[in-house]
């Protein structure tokens, strides 16, 4: 994930707030609970102790926009294949 938006993996677990990280991290956030089905507090532990209603959060801002921005559901569709194409072993 962190390689898709070109950012360290620690750029996407710490508490920085800069917008280059903000959305990659909420996409990571959404897709860890959409592909995984992954419980929002294990979510929050993976991604830097975040809170569970920060997860909450990022899931369903993430879904909203998706249904109103094609370039977010395109990217998220693009990112869904290459995961699908080179899954982690």
């Amino acid at each position: 994930m962190a390689q898709f938006f070109e950012l360290s993996l620690s750029d996407l677990t710490n508490k920085s707030r800069r917008k280059e990280v903000v959305l990659p991290r909420q996409i990571t956030m959404f897709l860890l609970r959409d592909m995984l089905g992954m419980s929002y507090p294990d979510i929050g532990d993976k991604m830097g102790k975040r809170d569970h209603t920060t997860v909450i959060h990022s899931y369903e801002k993430i879904s909203r926009e998706m249904n109103k921005d094609k370039s977010l559901n395109q990217k998220i569709i693009l990112i869904k294949e290459s995961i699908s194409k080179n899954p982690v072993s």
